[in-house]
């Protein structure tokens, strides 16, 4: 892989990455549309990318990651502003999801050049 197709790829991922987050940061007080938005989203990507261990990566990160969050949350790290289940929203593990196969791409991109 050239230099040129890494940053391209790379600059893609961070504009993926910062789109979902800029989602969320708008579609916070609304838990409906940002479990909907994000459970779509990670069916377009998990669509795009047809891999089985995609899919496995997100599903591990869609529950270790809100695991975490609830442990974090149950200890008074920090809390959420419209917790549904065990003290985190059902849009986290979507959330997780899409974020954890973001940064695994680029990883692999990275230590593939």
């Amino acid at each position: 892989m050239r230099i040129k197709t890494l940053i391209l790829d790379l600059t893609l991922d961070l504009i993926f990455f910062s789109s979902v987050l800029f989602f969320v940061v708008l579609s916070q007080k609304e838990p409906l549309t940002l479990s909907l938005g994000l459970s779509v989203w990670s069916i377009g990507l998990l669509w795009i990318m047809e891999n089985k261990k995609n899919i496995y990566f997100y599903l591990m990160m869609a529950v270790l990651g809100p695991l975490a969050e609830i442990v974090c949350v149950y200890m008074g790290v920090w809390s959420f502003y419209n917790p549904d289940f065990l003290g985190i929203p059902y849009w986290l593990p979507f959330f997780w999801g899409i974020i954890g196969l973001c940064l695994g791409d680029a990883y692999y991109k990275i230590i593939n050049y």
